[in-house]
């Protein structure tokens, strides 16, 4: 009788120990899932917030791209953002003249100049010319700063800058150019 009362006991420390060990699991296991599921909303909040900056920092740039415009505008050389309306001659004679007074201001040589194929779309005709000329190395810099503050707004489409070989010392340190560039242009209502 006294083992078969030790094997009833031993059975219930066994149920109770398999009991425990149970429950000790289920509370590990919902402690990791709490866990993982702060984790995640760390992680959530995380990108959260660096959505928050990337869009307040793109505020930021619209509005001071706005600013910029505006002042650009008002001032004495300032004109339209785009082409006005006209015809596609005018508006690539008008670029032209553009692109020749920047060349003009950096001191650099045109060597050859070409009308690109317009294309017309979302209301707009884009402009496009390729020009190659030669010009020194801070002309360039002033050259490019004017084109991309000036108006009416333009946008380089492809830039490839040569430099002489290594056997130009002296004079011709000039650099070999080839830029394409766009402008938009308001079409006319029919």
């Amino acid at each position: 009788m006294a083992d078969v009362q030790r094997t009833a006991e031993r059975g219930a420390s066994l149920v109770r120990l398999g009991w425990y060990t149970g429950a000790l699991l289920a509370a590990v296991i919902a402690v990791l899932l709490l866990i993982m599921s702060y984790r995640d909303g760390l992680v959530a909040l995380e990108e959260a917030r660096d959505h928050r900056l990337q869009v307040r920092q793109a505020t930021v740039e619209q509005a001071e791209r706005r600013q910029h415009l505006a002042a650009l505008q008002r001032s004495p050389k300032g004109g339209p953002a785009i082409l006005p309306a006209g015809s596609e001659s005018e508006a690539q004679a008008h670029l032209q003249r553009h692109l020749s007074v920047a060349l003009q201001t950096a001191s650099a040589q045109l060597s050859s100049l070409e009308v690109l194929p317009t294309v017309v779309a979302d209301g707009f005709r884009r402009i496009l010319l390729r020009a190659d000329f030669r010009v020194e190395l801070s002309g360039l810099q002033g050259f490019l700063h004017d084109l991309e503050f000036g108006l009416p707004l333009v946008a380089v489409e492809r830039l490839r800058i040569r430099a002489p070989g290594h056997q130009a010392i002296g004079a011709d340190r000039r650099l070999s150019v080839n830029l394409e560039f766009v402008a938009l242009q308001q079409l006319s209502d029919p």
